[in-house]
């Protein structure tokens, strides 16, 4: 899937809830209290309309936010938590065995960001990267504008494609080709396993609900993950992709 695709995902939602609503461009403007041009344009991808629109739509048709814009567009504002200050992101100093492999990972949650940092910062103690007892991280904040055709493939739901895209990440020489197919996108995004959602994957990786890949373990698994409110995050795996991001501010954060 090329990224010019996705940037007009949000309008073909919004139109495909619409029409099972059986709502017309004039019902959805009067019930979100906003003129009927205004509406024509998210329809045609012209506008994007203000977050308190989309908490609006998102009430009103009962889908997540994420869902509605899990996607990437010019403009596109993206925080990175870790024990420092990134302005320069470097592929080859990013972790290996992630959700999504090895890339830089960023969210549009800037909570999620300062969770990336607690994980990060305790794991630079652990390694020695940092003295114990550093209080303090770093939410970067980035700016994505396309530059060039990227590969993005999104995972808009906990499904059972995003789980084993998942396990084929984390754990060597499970679901190879799933691994391998993930391998030509140079953005790979979808919802975090967060602190919460990590147990239940583990778990699973290790055979706790039976052999992952059956149709009961991978539906029993997705069953105990779908009642989290999963953030989402988008991992940058390509020099490509890299290049997209621009760097716009660094902010101190302190742990409490």
């Amino acid at each position: 899937m090329i990224l010019e695709v996705v940037k007009n995902d949000f309008s073909e939602k919004l139109q495909l809830i619409r029409k099972n609503r059986g709502l017309t461009l004039e019902e959805l403007a009067e019930k979100l209290s906003v003129s009927r041009q205004a509406v024509a344009k998210w329809k045609s991808g012209q506008v994007y309309p203000e977050i308190t629109n989309l908490i609006q739509i998102s009430n009103l048709f009962n889908a997540t936010i994420d869902y509605l814009v899990l996607e990437l567009k010019d403009g596109f504002v993206l925080y990175h938590g870790s024990y420092c200050e990134v302005k320069e992101p470097d592929l080859a100093k990013c972790a290996k065995r992630k959700d999504f492999g090895q890339g830089f990972y960023l969210t549009t949650s800037k909570e999620q960001a300062e969770s990336f940092l607690r994980t990060s910062i305790a794991k630079a103690i652990a390694t020695g990267t940092i003295k114990e007892g550093q209080k303090f991280g770093y939410i970067s904040t980035f700016e994505f504008n396309l530059s060039g055709n990227l590969e993005t493939h999104i995972f808009e739901n906990a499904d059972v494609d995003w789980l084993h895209c998942i396990a084929a990440h984390r754990k060597k020489k499970m679901f190879i080709e799933v691994e391998r197919e993930m391998a030509r996108y140079d953005i790979i995004a979808g919802k975090i396993a967060d602190d919460a959602t990590n147990a239940t994957l583990t778990a699973y990786l290790a055979g706790a609900f039976g052999t992952a890949g059956d149709k009961e373990a991978d539906d029993f698994c997705i069953r105990q993950l779908l009642p989290n409110k999963l953030k989402d995050q988008y991992c940058f795996k390509t020099e490509a992709a890299i290049e997209c991001l621009k760097f716009v501010k660094g902010e101190k954060i302190w742990l409490k």
